[in-house]
């Protein structure tokens, strides 16, 4: 995998004297992921409302993420397509810190609702941050990118 520092992979710890770290998979199986409630901390009033059709646009174009960490810990985090196969996500969903820097996978589950994932999902190794996030864990660098495979297998989100 690529190690430079423009180009890096990602790490799930969230920084600064606001954010709370958010709780991680624990034993998650493949493929089914756990309630809700053990999954992310939410920040502030938690006024979010579940999309009528995960399936249709634009929410089809956003992604569960299950990130397995280099230390082999199971994360959740959200992304969005850029593009059929550039998922736009936090730097801390690519580098995580706390657990031994880029992530060692991401799973993408466009449109996932509960357990349906109605356009199937890719697994991909290939991540991207900035330097400020994975030198500096600079709150205002914590962006990052996930590269799918052409063969992702991933249809109808053009």
């Amino acid at each position: 995998m690529e190690q430079n520092v423009a180009v890096a992979r990602p790490e799930l710890v969230l920084l600064g004297p606001h954010l709370e770290p958010p709780t991680p998979l624990g034993a998650a199986t493949r493929g089914i992921l756990p309630q809700p409630s053990r999954l992310e901390v939410v920040i502030g009033a938690d006024d979010r409302r579940q999309a009528p059709d995960a399936t249709a646009y634009p929410w089809r174009c956003i992604a569960s993420l299950r990130i397995e960490a280099a230390d082999g810990t199971l994360w959740s985090g959200t992304g969005w397509f850029a593009s059929p196969l550039l998922v736009v996500t936090a730097g801390h969903c690519v580098y995580l810190h706390e657990n031994g820097g880029w992530a060692r996978s991401i799973e993408v589950m466009p449109g996932c609702n509960g357990p349906d994932r109605p356009f199937g999902s890719a697994l991909t190794t290939r991540f991207r941050t900035i330097g400020g996030w994975v030198e500096g864990r600079l709150e205002t660098h914590d962006y990052g990118a996930i590269l799918l495979p052409v063969e992702s297998g991933i249809a109808g989100l053009e």
